[in-house]
Parts: C-alpha cells; sequence; structure tokens
C-alpha cells in the first residue's frame, strides 16, 4: 500500500502537461496518512491493548509503527530528494512529514513502552509483590479510552493517564 501510494503520488507529481499544486499535494499525503492511521486503529481494535498477551500486542503495534515511520520516510524522501530535483515542476521549501502518521506513531510506541516495562516488572517480581503492588490493576487509568486514537484532545489525556498509570505501578 505504501509503495503503490508513492508510485501514486510520484506520477502525479510529474505529470508533463500540468503541474500539481504542491498545497494540494500536502493535503493528499495527509489524507493517505489518516487513512493508513485509520487501518491500524482497526486492526489493533481486535485486540485489547492493556489485557491481551503480551506478544499480540507488540507485533500488533510494532506493525503500526513501521507502517507509520514508512510513510514519514515516503513524504520525507518524495519531498527532499525526488521533487526538489525535479527541473520541470520542483517541491519548494523543507520536506513535508505528516504530523498525525507522527503523532500516531508516537502514541503507539508510548503504548508498546507501558506494556514492555509492566512485562518487565511482572517478570521480576514474586507473585506477592505482584499482589501487594496491584499490579493487575495498573492500566485501570486508561479503562474507556482507545490508546490508539490520537487528536489533540487524546494526546493531554493520554499523558496524564500515562502519568498515572506509571505511579500507579512504581508508588503503590
Amino acid at each position: 500500500m505504501i509503495e503503490a501510494s508513492h508510485n501514486a503520488l510520484e506520477d502525479l507529481w510529474t505529470i508533463e502537461d500540468w503541474e500539481y499544486p504542491q498545497t494540494r499535494m500536502v493535503h493528499l499525503m495527509d489524507v493517505i496518512a489518516h487513512a493508513i492511521t485509520r487501518f491500524i486503529q482497526s486492526k489493533s481494535s481486535t485486540l485489547d491493548l492493556w489485557k491481551s498477551p503480551y506478544g499480540q500486542v507488540e507485533e500488533a503495534l510494532s506493525k503500526g509503527v513501521s507502517l507509520c515511520e514508512r510513510w514519514v520516510i515516503t513524504c520525507e524522501q518524495l519531498t527532499s530528494v525526488d521533487w526538489p530535483n525535479y527541473g520541470p515542476h520542483k517541491w519548494s521549501g523543507g520536506p513535508y512529514k505528516p504530523e498525525h502518521a507522527i503523532n500516531v506513531k508516537n502514541r503507539l510506541k508510548e503504548v508498546l513502552s507501558l506494556r514492555t516495562l509492566h512485562k518487565q516488572l511482572t517478570q521480576l517480581l514474586s507473585i506477592k509483590e505482584q499482589t501487594d503492588m496491584k499490579m493487575n490493576k495498573s492500566f485501570d487509568p486508561f479503562t474507556g479510552l482507545n490508546p490508539v486514537q490520537y487528536n489533540p484532545y487524546t494526546g493531554t489525556k493520554s499523558k496524564q493517564n500515562e502519568s498515572g498509570a506509571i505511579s500507579r505501578i512504581f508508588y503503590y
């Protein structure tokens, strides 16, 4: 999907009889970024990211991070290497990086980091210590939230809940 989008954008930018406007190209790259992140969200919605087995969660989130990174790299390459050097229709300004894909990628990494920390702690603690620290309630602050959904509001809310989860893990 990423390669096909890359090729389509390349073909659109290099049409010989017409110059596709740069502002519309930025918008098109954003539309594709949103489509990719919605795909990731729909795929990860089949899992409870806080209670499903760690291996399944790690695999799903890692694939999502990879897709977002590949799209950001694609946009950056097109707008910093390919198109600024395309004689008939040069890209002006710096490289474009789709912010939404970057933010979703960062969110996926945050969730994976929390799950990894929790897994490592439970492996180090005895059953009694896990019970005393209420490790089974570590992710309660995230109840009712879709952790892979991102917008400016959920970005702030997630940070608050992340702080609550970390303090619940470390300061029982």
